[in-house]
């Protein structure tokens, strides 16, 4: 596949580039409308990667910005870093109510680039947490199923179930849609999978272990398994396609 090279910057370089040092900045400091300006006269720059709520809040708002300057939202970053509340930690402060909010900011930045996402790509905007949900869910379960097909072509092979670790795999609704979207039994379990792992290798290598550590997982563990209950709808497939492949360029 041929793909389009596709570059974002940030509005770092494009504003007074102000720090601990200098805390007025070495530049002149220019609006940060202007600055996307700056930035969409720069040849091979196809995007931008801002800060959520400091820089963009509203994904309508924003677009109506850079829509007309050529311009694409590339990444969201989380500013959990700019405001004295975040001084002593933010998802990982020991104050309930500063990593409370810290989880908050993080799922109302999400929904954000979600929203931006899917106007840009003329899709109807997922209304309300239950939508939002389960469109990242089923995406993520078409991405399973697309990644499973690229390892079949380049490998020859052919695979007769998916196994799947790690938190997501206690999610029931992502392995049913994995399932359907790949046509294949998936095979969910352990969730602590990284420390399970960590565990018997090291118990293998100090001699401690002498039967296959995937065994002893499935016994220790009880992996669930999903069957594939049908198809996901093909046009929605397609559908997903069509937009990935116009995103990437190919």
């Amino acid at each position: 596949m041929n793909g389009v090279l596709k570059i974002d910057t940030a509005t770092t370089s494009f504003s007074s580039c102000a720090d601990r040092f200098v805390k007025g900045g070495y530049k002149q400091q220019f609006p940060f409308e202007q600055q996307l300006e700056m930035i969409a006269s720069v040849d091979g720059i196809t995007g931008v990667a801002l800060d959520y709520p400091s820089q963009y809040e509203d994904p309508a708002a924003l677009r109506a910005l850079i829509d007309p300057l050529g311009l694409a939202l590339g990444m969201t970053e989380i500013d959990m870093y700019s405001s004295a509340q975040w001084r002593f930690g933010s998802l990982s402060s020991l104050d309930d109510a500063t990593r409370d909010e810290a989880i908050a900011l993080c799922k109302r930045g999400v929904d954000a680039a979600i929203a931006d996402l899917c106007r840009q790509t003329g899709q109807p905007v997922p209304d309300g947490p239950a939508e939002m949900a389960h469109a990242i869910l089923r995406s993520l379960a078409l991405e399973h199923s697309l990644s499973l097909q690229a390892l079949e072509r380049a490998s020859g092979g052919r695979f007769t179930a998916l196994r799947m670790v790690g938190g997501g795999s206690a999610n029931a609704l992502l392995c049913q849609l994995t399932a359907d979207a790949a046509g294949l039994p998936v095979i969910a379990g352990p969730t602590e999978a990284t420390a399970a792992g960590n565990i018997l290798l090291q118990a293998r290598a100090l001699g401690l272990l002498d039967e296959d550590p995937a065994a002893l997982i499935d016994r220790s563990f009880s992996p669930t398994r999903y069957e594939p209950t049908g198809a996901l709808d093909p046009p929605l497939v397609d559908r997903y396609l069509q937009i990935k492949g116009a995103r990437s360029g190919d």
